[in-house]
């Protein structure tokens, strides 16, 4: 798919977007990586995707296909000179799911990494706010980044896991 970002701006300005992983890192078009921004002298002009002016105050421009899969920040730029500098304005940022073709809008299960695990009744529902709520855990025996939430009840109940190794945001998993 082509054209998946998309601006609505005043016509006949120039217009860019850079793309930010959840670890703060800015994706490095030529190099084919997220970096720190200003890495090895690079600035906005090594990191900006064109956004074109398509008439009627919209604008648009592609993702860089070379681009993993995953949650990003697109954040879009009103450029002031005549290329793309690090002093250029940010007008909007929006958070988006790419699956290496298409950007979606991440559902609140996607945006939080919980997986829901099968049919929600309320009970469970609460029973799953008030473990949150307590936050009583553990760290899960074998284990050096799960985490094993236990049911403020009987304190033994797993009612949930965290994962934070290799996951941004961190994996939840309800267990009951």
């Amino acid at each position: 798919m082509a054209k998946e970002i998309k601006e609505f701006h005043k016509s006949g300005k120039t217009l860019y977007a850079c793309i930010r992983n959840t670890s703060d890192k800015v994706w490095y078009i030529v190099g084919e990586t997220f970096e720190d921004w200003g890495t090895d002298g690079h600035d906005a002009d090594d990191y900006d995707i064109s956004l074109i002016d398509r008439g009627g105050s919209m604008y648009s421009g592609n993702m860089d296909i070379n681009i993993p899969a995953g949650h990003y920040y697109i954040v879009k730029y009103l450029q002031s000179g005549s290329d793309p500098a690090d002093t250029d304005y940010a007008i909007s940022k929006e958070f988006k799911y790419w699956d290496g073709s298409s950007l979606e809008a991440p559902t609140i299960l996607t945006a939080t990494g919980i997986t829901e695990g099968g049919t929600w009744t309320f009970a469970k529902v609460m029973k799953v706010i008030n473990a949150f709520a307590v936050m009583k855990m553990q760290l899960k025996t074998g284990t050096t980044a799960t985490y094993e939430i236990l049911d403020p009840d009987d304190e033994t109940t797993v009612v949930a896991e965290l994962t934070t190794a290799g996951t941004s945001p961190p994996t939840i998993s309800i267990l009951i």
